[in-house]
């Protein structure tokens, strides 16, 4: 079993190359967006009039039943 063993050493050798050139996660990589709480242009709009058709459909549903 001297190669099972070789095999071993040789991924958990890859692994501790890996982690140490793997770049140190910052709190920038984490953090959100500056623009996270802004909605695109005409989005609200949209969301209402699309929630003003749902409902006026669900509506003549019920009254139809």
């Amino acid at each position: 079993m001297p190669g099972a063993r070789r095999g071993r050493r040789l991924a958990d050798d890859h692994e501790h190359k890996v982690a140490a050139t793997a770049p140190p996660q910052t709190a920038d990589a984490t953090k959100k967006p500056a623009n996270a709480g802004e909605l695109p242009p005409g989005s609200l709009e949209s969301a209402f009039e699309r929630a003003k058709t749902r409902l006026a459909i669900s509506a003549g549903e019920s009254m139809a039943a």
